[in-house]
């Protein structure tokens, strides 16, 4: 579990998906390499 993640839930008991919304377009000017989950953010 990461507390920084933004599906994180303190009382969670079980580890899962951890879900990290951004850019996930590598040709973007605000790519974020640690995103997993795209945003719609793409900025081209």
């Amino acid at each position: 579990m990461d507390s920084l993640a933004d599906n994180f839930n303190p009382l969670a008991s079980i580890s899962g998906f951890c879900s990290f919304m951004g850019c996930t377009d590598q040709t973007a000017l605000n790519y974020n390499s640690e995103a997993n989950v795209d945003d719609g953010s793409a900025i081209i």
